[in-house]
C-alpha cells in the first residue's frame, strides 16, 4: 500500500511518545514524514513534561500536549487519567500511534477514539494491552544503512501502513529568543572571547554509562592546551554540582551549565558549539538533531543501535575490550561498567583526534 491509495486520508493524527528526553528527539523523522506524507493534516504529539518543550519551533507539529507522572493515590491517579483520556477524545483523532509499549501509552492511544490505532506487539505486556489496538505491528525488517537506526524504532511503524519515511535523520529547531539568551550568558562567562566552544555532557541518567570525571578533564584540558577553545558542561538540575567540581577540576578553561539551563536553552546552547563530546544520553542525540558534530563515549550499549555513524557523528569506545557492546546495566548488572573504568584518557585522546580530522573548524585551528 502506497500513501496515494491510503483513502480517506487522515485529517488528524495523534503521535503518543511517553520514553525519555532522546526518545522524543529520535521521534523527529516520523513528525516530519507523516506531514510530508499527508501536508494537510492537523500532527499532534503527546509527550511527557517537560520534554515536548524542544518541539514548541518544529513546524510540522500544530499541537504539543504534555503530561506529568501520576502523583496521589491510585484513585487520583486514575482520574487524572480519565481527564486526560476525555480531552484526546474531543479532538476526534483519524488516526492515534503508540510509538512505544508501555501500558500507558496503550491506554492512552486505544482510548483515544481514533479509527486506527496503531502500536507494537510485545510479548512481555498484559493480555489486555493489544485489543486496545486496531492494527499492531509484530514484526518489521530494519531500514537501510542510510536511516537512523534510533528514529527507524517509530519509522517502521510508517512503512507498515505504506509510508514511505521522507526524513531519516532526528532534527531541532532552536527558538531565537533562547539563542539570544545563551549568548548572553555565554559572554558573561568569556566563552565568546574565544572563536568557538564545546560542549561536554559528562553524567547520564545511567550510572554504568559514565566515564570517571578526572578522565574527561585530562580531556577537557587537553582540548584547551591544543585548540584554545572552552568547554561548557551541560546537565541536569541534579548534576549541577558534580560538573561543577569537574569544571573546577580543569586548568583550562572550563565552565559547568549543568541545571543552570531549561531544554530549549540547552538546545540554543549546543546549536551554538563547534563540537559536542559526552557518554550516552539525551545530548548527543540533541547536537546531532542540530546538525552539530558530535563524538558519543560508548561502553556497554550498543550505539549502532542508536547512532547513525557519519563524517561528523562518531562514536568513541573502549577499543581494549572484546566484550562490548553486552547490552548490560555494568558487568553482570552491577552498575559498574569496567570497559569504562579502565579505558585510559590517552586512548580517549587518540580517538578524539582522529575524530577532528574531519571536522573543519578543528583542522584550520590546530596550535
Amino acid at each position: 500500500m502506497s500513501v496515494d491509495k491510503i483513502s480517506p486520508a487522515p485529517k488528524r493524527i495523534l503521535l503518543v511518545q511517553l520514553g525519555d528526553l532522546g526518545d522524543v528527539v529520535l521521534t523527529t523523522p516520523t513528525v516530519h514524514s507523516l506531514k510530508h506524507a499527508f501536508p494537510d493534516c492537523e500532527l499532534l504529539i503527546l509527550v511527557r513534561k517537560p520534554f515536548g518543550d524542544i518541539l514548541t519551533n518544529d513546524p510540522a507539529l500544530q499541537v504539543i500536549l504534555q503530561i506529568e507522572k501520576g502523583k496521589g493515590s491510585s484513585m487520583q491517579k486514575l482520574r487524572q487519567s480519565l481527564r486526560l483520556m476525555c480531552a484526546l477524545r474531543q479532538n476526534h483523532f483519524s488516526w492515534a500511534i503508540d510509538l512505544r509499549t508501555g501500558d500507558r501509552g496503550a491506554l492512552l492511544t486505544g482510548l483515544s477514539g481514533a479509527a486506527l490505532r496503531m502500536g507494537r506487539r510485545s510479548d512481555e505486556r498484559p493480555f489486555w494491552h493489544h485489543t486496545l489496538f486496531t492494527t499492531l505491528l509484530t514484526d518489521a525488517s530494519p531500514g537501510d544503512e542510510t536511516i537512523h537506526p534510533g528514529a527507524d524504532q517509530s519509522l517502521r511503524l510508517l512503512r507498515a501502513l505504506g509510508i514511505n519515511p521522507a526524513v531519516s535523520c532526528p532534527i531541532l529547531y532552536t527558538d531565537p529568543s533562547a539563542v539570544l539568551r545563551m549568548q548572553q550568558l555565554l559572554k558573561c562567562h568569556h566563552v565568546l572571547d574565544s572563536p568557538g566552544f564545546i560542549t561536554l555532557n559528562p553524567c547520564s541518567r545511567w550510572s554504568y554509562k559514565e566515564w570517571p570525571f578526572s578522565r574527561w578533564s585530562t580531556v577537557i584540558d587537553w582540548l584547551w592546551a591544543q585548540f584554545s577553545i572552552p568547554t561548557v558542561l551541560v546537565g541536569t538540575a541534579a548534576e549541577h554540582e558534580v560538573c561543577g567540581a569537574l569544571s573546577d577540576s580543569c586548568s583550562g578553561h572550563c565552565i559547568s551549565l549543568a541545571g543552570k539551563t531549561t531544554l530549549p536553552e540547552l538546545s540554543a546552547l549546543l546549536s551554538l558549539s563547534q563540537l559536542h563530546l559526552g557518554v550516552d544520553s539525551a545530548a548527543p542525540h540533541m547536537a546531532s538533531a542540530l546538525g552539530i558534530p558530535c563524538l558519543t563515549l560508548h561502553g556497554p550499549t550498543d550505539w549502532r543501535l542508536w547512532r547513525l555513524e557519519k563524517a561528523t557523528q562518531g562514536v568513541m569506545h573502549p577499543d581494549h575490550k572484546a566484550c562490548i557492546p553486552c547490552n548490560r546495566k555494568g558487568c553482570q548488572d552491577s552498575e559498574i561498567s569496567q570497559c569504562l573504568e579502565e579505558f585510559a584518557a590517552d586512548s580517549a585522546i587518540a580517538q578524539i583526534q582522529s575524530f577532528l580530522r574531519t571536522v573543519p573548524f578543528f583542522q584550520a585551528r590546530r596550535v
